[in-house]
């Protein structure tokens, strides 16, 4: 049903688009040069037919450029739906008194589209469920304020956040040309959100924002600021913070972990990693995979690190590990895919890996191999994760962007 709505939505509004000055360039280039043209739209006090045009254009912006599966999905279909709330609760907000529904029911209309879509047959991870079910309330609060003519600002202000959120804990998979999705989110919905508010100086601050982004990851060659030769490393991945501890169980057989925020941000080459552990019960032979996310929600080895690293037990601390050390050429990575840390299991040793730290809202995906003996780190191995929520994965990469 999302994807119907969203192809209706675009069809729609794309004939009258067209006028508005806007590129049909695609790649990271044309997004830039498409904001420039919408940051040219966001002048003076906009008109109802100049707000709509507003917001043509970045519906086309959308669909010509996020076009990127996620989830059985696609981030247009998840940012058109959730753009769609915000944009149609500020219309309420807008509205004179009695006439708050219609919006307040859209913006409704709107999230139970991506629920569906979302859902996957009731296989969508329980967290998703989760939040999607608290966005659902926190809008359907919102039609019963305006049912009873009550005031519903900061039920408003509320639920923006917690879109975001929403946007930054499950979509933040494969970066947009180098900037989180999450952050991509924010400064578009922002730009529709207070068009219609009437802070159009604001909308126009929020599109050069992630214009500027945006530049920053592109050559000069393409209007952009970068220079990629002394571009300087990224580091990404867990902040290494908080206690160690282990997600309890016994791991007999090849065991990997990887958690969202190890998605790789720019083309390049790993140098570094960085795992900070407790006082893990035995030593651990390590290595470290990249792994490609699939649209079936499993994720694909490409390459895995060897020989194995070496972890003393019994030795809390936090241990770098240079790639320059292996026996092979590694390790060149492209953006959107992940980095995972890998073992080969630890026989019948009770909870045998502490390097998590409990962290409310955080997931930490996991695969153990269920067939004895058999190859899970060899390129071309495919993993179905196993959700284990509220925990953070201590390591750390760091990339030297091409």
């Amino acid at each position: 049903m999302g994807r119907v709505l969203l192809a209706c939505f675009l069809l729609t509004f794309a004939s009258a688009v067209t006028s508005s000055g806007q590129s049909s360039e695609t790649g990271p280039a044309g997004l830039v040069k498409g904001l420039e043209a919408l940051d040219g739209q966001l002048r003076g006090s906009l008109s109802a037919s100049e707000r709509a045009s507003v917001h043509r254009a970045k519906a086309l912006l959308v669909a010509r450029h996020f076009d990127v599966p996620v989830r059985d999905t696609d981030y247009a279909t998840v940012f058109t739906a959730l753009d769609c709330v915000s944009t149609n609760i500020q219309r309420a907000r807008n509205a004179a008194r009695g006439k708050a529904r219609s919006p307040a029911a859209k913006a409704k209309g709107c999230l139970a589209g991506l629920a569906e879509e979302l859902a996957d047959g009731g296989r969508a991870p329980a967290a998703l469920r989760r939040d999607l079910s608290k966005l659902s309330k926190a809008v359907g609060a919102i039609t019963t304020a305006t049912r009873k003519g009550k005031a519903f600002g900061a039920k408003a202000t509320a639920l923006r956040r917690r879109s975001a959120r929403f946007v930054a804990r499950h979509f933040d998979g494969r970066p947009v040309a180098g900037v989180r999705f999450s952050d991509v989110f924010e400064a578009l919905e922002c730009v529709d959100v207070k068009v219609e508010s009437g802070a159009v100086r604001g909308a126009g601050a929020c599109a050069r924002k992630l214009r500027r982004l945006l530049r920053g990851n592109l050559p000069p060659s393409q209007g952009g600021t970068s220079d990629a030769p002394s571009a300087p490393p990224i580091t990404f991945g867990s902040d290494l913070s908080g206690d160690p501890v282990a997600i309890p169980g016994k791991y007999p057989e090849d065991t990997e972990f990887w958690t969202r925020g190890l998605t790789i941000p720019r083309d390049g080459t790993i140098t570094t990693f960085r795992v900070r552990v407790g006082a893990n019960p035995v030593d651990l032979p390590i290595r470290f995979s990249v792994v490609e996310p699939q649209p079936d929600g499993r994720v694909k080895v490409l390459t895995t690190t060897h020989p194995p690293y070496q972890l003393p037990g019994n030795s809390p601390g936090t241990y770098s590990f240079q790639t320059s050390n292996l026996s092979f050429a590694c390790c060149k990575v492209k953006q959107g895919d992940i980095v995972t840390i890998d073992n080969r299991g630890a026989d019948q040793t009770q909870d045998p890996y502490v390097w998590f730290a409990r962290r409310p809202g955080f997931t930490t995906f996991s695969y153990t191999n269920p067939t004895p003996g058999a190859p899970t780190q060899d390129p071309g191995q495919f993993w179905t994760p196993r959700a284990n929520e509220g925990y953070d994965l201590l390591v750390q990469a760091v990339v030297s962007p091409n």
